[in-house]
């Protein structure tokens, strides 16, 4: 088999494996890093399939921004630690 086919079934595999680890990952932090590396290995299928450009967006705007966006959001949320009874 050519190198470039097994490169491809790599990438399907990582993409399999990281779309599971998304959905299923318990810290919500998890599951972002889980999509970034999600968006990252589409971007990579991308440029196998011969699509650089489409690729070079989904990098950018996908694993960077919406990925950020995602990590600004769930610090912004959390909930505050509270404070016991005697000030600690």
């Amino acid at each position: 088999m050519d190198m470039y086919i097994i490169l491809e079934y790599i990438v399907f595999v990582g993409i399999l494996v990281s779309a599971v680890y998304t959905a299923e990952a318990k810290p919500i932090s998890h599951s972002i890093g889980g999509f970034m590396l999600l968006s990252f290995l589409i971007a990579v299928l991308y440029i196998l399939l011969g699509a650089p450009v489409v690729g070079a967006f989904q990098m950018a705007i996908y694993s960077g921004a919406v990925t950020g966006l995602f990590l600004l959001a769930m610090n912004l949320t959390r909930e505050p630690v509270e404070e016991d009874e005697h000030g600690e």
